[in-house]
């Protein structure tokens, strides 16, 4: 048994913009761009905010969630996302797919060491 989830375009949207944000606001936390390169690495993240701004206003998304279960139990079997971003940067148009895949267990097929 399979099911097919398509999120909102705005939903997807929103859900790929805040994750690309908050990577680069992590990577403004890195150690490495502490002390005397500070200024340095600052000017190019301000860059890349910049950059990633521009592209963002021309992100377009699309989100689809296959799910797959077992008939008998509903026990999930798999969980595949994929999720394609089309945008503009640099004057230049870009398409990217990127796929998720989640494989379920059951518990003792797990793999998991236990007390």
């Amino acid at each position: 048994m399979q099911f097919r989830i398509e999120l909102d375009e705005d939903a997807a949207r929103k859900r790929m913009a805040n994750s690309l944000r908050a990577d680069l606001a992590s990577l403004r936390k890195e150690k490495v761009f502490a002390g005397k390169n500070r200024a340095a690495a600052e000017q190019v993240l301000s860059k890349a905010d910049k950059t990633l701004e521009q592209a963002l206003s021309t992100l377009q998304v699309s989100t689809v969630c296959l799910w797959s279960a077992d008939p008998r139990t509903w026990f999930p079997r798999q969980l595949k996302e994929e999720t394609v971003l089309e945008y503009t940067s640099g004057g230049r148009s870009y398409r990217e797919k990127r796929v998720s895949v989640t494989n379920f267990q059951r518990q003792d097929r797990s793999g998991t060491i236990r007390k």
